[in-house]
């Protein structure tokens, strides 16, 4: 038979990753890309674009090509319109001008979910060292440009994943104290509606500052300050905030780590994930030392008459950023192979 191959992709509001696979090589645990390259995401003005330029660097066959792609955004009916990037996707539109076999969309937090069961002990940071169940349910939150979650159920037979597409991350933000409180205030003035995204994202972590800043403005170093408004201020906020060089971007990335662990820990509650809360996203792992300097997990546990019960969930912060790249190329073996 001739070879087949998918097309894996992880489609994000910054960055894209393409990855082109052979059909006949699935294994149940790991996945090998024949080729994979990187893209900005706003270099191109469609997906279809990208696609194609991709297919056209490495001679992809289209009629013997499934894509499999992960997008940042809500799918329905196989469309999604990108929640930080302004493109449009729908499954007919991208197989017709690019002759693909076949087209699936999903969430990129659904990828993450499928991609967790291929990753190796050391492409993970232990949070919580508790053995996981290797069949019990599946938590992913992640991080990035916006913020991401699913969950994931093992099927009766054992053999895979059934993961279910979540929006969580837009979810209302509920403070836990009262320096927390007036942050929500600030962002209420400012957005209305005010989800965990609107801090648990690169975006986020700039509100934190900016609220910190508008609070004590004599604290505001004006140099750290003037670089946020030329460059990357969530950048900027990790790299003098991780090193203690500025008391304000230390004070945000403390505020923004204290958040996720107890969001993270709404998750745990929602789901009881015994397979493992897995932390994916492009700021984690950028900020690995002060996610595993215990705050995270104090709020994770900082629930209650249920924070013995959160102590039996095990936690990892996932260090490979192909997990979803993995997930998307796992999602189209399954296609293809029913």
């Amino acid at each position: 038979m001739r070879s087949r191959y998918i097309l894996a992709g992880d489609i994000g509001g910054t960055k894209t990753l393409l990855a082109l696979v052979a059909l006949n090589s699935y294994k149940k645990r790991g996945v090998s890309f024949l080729h994979s390259r990187k893209y900005n995401s706003d270099s191109y003005g469609s997906l279809e674009e990208l696609l194609s330029s991709f297919m056209t660097e490495l001679s992809v066959p289209p009629g013997k090509t499934v894509a499999s792609i992960a997008i940042a955004g809500v799918v329905q009916s196989g469309r999604c319109d990108l929640t930080n990037l302004a493109w449009s996707a729908e499954e007919g539109a991208i197989k017709s001008k690019t002759g693909l076999a076949g087209v699936h969309l999903m969430n990129d937090f659904t990828a993450v979910s499928f991609g967790v069961p291929h990753l190796k002990e050391k492409e993970l940071a232990v949070l919580n060292n508790v053995e996981s169940d290797p069949h019990g349910p599946i938590a992913t939150i992640g991080a990035g440009t916006g913020l991401g979650e699913s969950l994931a159920f093992w099927s009766e037979t054992k053999e895979r994943l059934r993961v279910f597409q979540s929006e969580g991350g837009h979810a209302s933000f509920a403070p836990q104290n009262y320096e927390e409180i007036e942050l929500l205030k600030y962002l209420w003035d400012k957005y209305g509606h005010v989800s965990f995204e609107r801090l648990l994202s690169g975006e986020g972590l700039a509100n934190i500052y900016t609220f910190l800043a508008s609070s004590e403005p004599g604290k505001e170093d004006k140099a750290i300050s003037g670089e946020m408004n030329e460059g990357d201020a969530a950048a900027l906020i990790s790299k003098y905030g991780l090193h203690g060089d500025d008391e304000l971007c230390s004070r945000a990335l403390d505020i923004f780590v204290s958040i996720y662990g107890s969001e993270a820990g709404n998750m745990a509650l929602k789901i009881m994930p015994t397979g493992g809360l897995y932390i994916a996203g492009g700021i984690a792992p950028k900020i690995i030392n002060k996610i595993q300097n215990g705050l995270f997990m104090k709020s994770f546990l900082d629930k209650g008459r249920m924070s013995e019960l959160l102590e039996e969930i095990p936690v990892r912060v996932i260090m490979n950023h192909e997990v979803g790249l993995i997930g998307a190329a796992e999602r189209g073996f399954q296609i293809a192979r029913s």
